[in-house]
């Protein structure tokens, strides 16, 4: 007979701690798969971060060495593009 079967697959009437043990399972995974989600997550933007601040120091500190020699930053600017060009 094919159609909807309430009977489990022992022949009885699955037990009601059967589907709470199931249910916790199902959410255990769920937990498990958001978890795994916002760990890779965060440690993306975290990498993002250290990269961001890496070059804007690096940023800050040639504009110094630029300044010390006496080279005004639009100069610099435009001696990037002729040489870029």
């Amino acid at each position: 007979m094919h159609g909807l079967n309430l009977i489990g697959t022992e022949g009885r009437i699955p037990s009601e701690g059967t589907q709470t043990a199931q249910s916790s399972a199902r959410i255990a995974l769920l937990l498990a798969v958001v978890a795994s989600i916002s760990l890779l997550v965060g440690c993306g933007i975290g990498i993002v971060n250290i990269l961001l601040v890496s070059v804007t120091e690096r940023t800050r500190a040639d504009r110094a060495r630029r300044v010390a020699r006496g080279c005004d930053f639009n100069d610099v600017q435009i001696r990037r593009q002729c040489v870029t060009l």
